[in-house]
This record gives structure tokens, sequence and C-alpha cells, in this order.
């Protein structure tokens, strides 16, 4: 366990000495933890230049891309510089990544969102910040939808 805490020290001071833009757009894929297009990545942290912004995390490797897909997704290499992004991260700052995630990602991930920026604190119930109308437009959202299994069930009837 103390292994581990010193390396998430030592990413964390990684992490403090990169450019703000990169900074921010590692902070957007670790709210994400998935593979998710660097535009949209981009669009979560605020980044216009997610190219310039990128490159900083690539050289060190806290970051992965792989720019032959086609939406040339990106995410945070492993789950230790993740966590360490994370627990860096002011707990308003990553209550706000994780209810602007929300709005970017399918039904079961907007879900995943809107919990985790629930649980970091009562403002998703406070009709004073915008996080209470996102949460609410989710839950509208996924109802509407209907759950994924159905349409999964849908589309497999409709498959040749």
């Amino acid at each position: 366990m103390g292994c581990a805490r010193h390396l998430g020290r030592g990413l964390q001071q990684q992490l403090e000495a990169l450019p703000a833009p990169t900074r921010a757009l590692t902070e957007a894929a670790a709210v994400l933890s998935v593979r998710a297009p660097l535009h949209t990545v981009g669009q979560l942290a605020g980044v216009d230049d997610t190219a310039t912004a990128l490159q900083p995390a690539l050289t060190a490797q806290l970051m992965s891309w792989w720019p032959s897909d086609p939406s040339t997704p990106v995410m945070v290499a492993h789950a230790l510089p993740r966590d360490a992004v994370l627990e860096g991260m002011a707990p308003a700052r990553r209550q706000a990544l994780h209810a602007a995630a929300a709005d970017l990602v399918d039904a079961a991930g907007a879900w995943r969102h809107k919990v985790a920026a629930q649980l970091l604190g009562g403002y998703g119930y406070t009709r004073d910040y915008p996080l209470e109308r996102m949460m609410r437009d989710a839950k509208i959202t996924q109802i509407y939808e209907g759950t994924n299994q159905v349409q999964r069930i849908v589309m497999a009837r409709n498959l040749p």
C-alpha cells in the first residue's frame, strides 16, 4: 500500500508540472474513465486545441491515444494515474466534470456520472446549482430512451 501511495504522490507532482490545458484534458479523461473521442474529452475539459494539449500527456505516458481509429479515442493510460488524477482534483472540479460528462455520454454512462456527482455533495438536489437540472434532464432522458437492454432487444430483432 505504501508503494502505491508514493507512486500516486509522484504522479500528482508530474501532473502539477504539466501545462494547464494538458491537466484539464487529463482530468476530463480520468472522470470519463473510458476510451472516448479526443474531441469529446476536449469539450468536457474546455480545451480548444486538443492536439497540443494531448502531446505532453502522451510524452509523460499518462494517456493513451489511438490515432488510427476514426474517432481518435484517448483515455488515461492505467488505473494508477487515473486514481492519482482523481485524488488530486478538488471535489468541486470533479463534481462539475461528472455533471458535464452526463450530457456527453450514453444513457448508462450518464447515470454513472450523475450518481458520482450526487455522491460529491447535495448540490444535485438544490435548485440553486445547475447540477440539479442536469441530474433531472439525465433521468428524463434515461426514461424517454428506455433501458439499454430493451433497445438492444429491439435492434437484435431487426437485424438480418
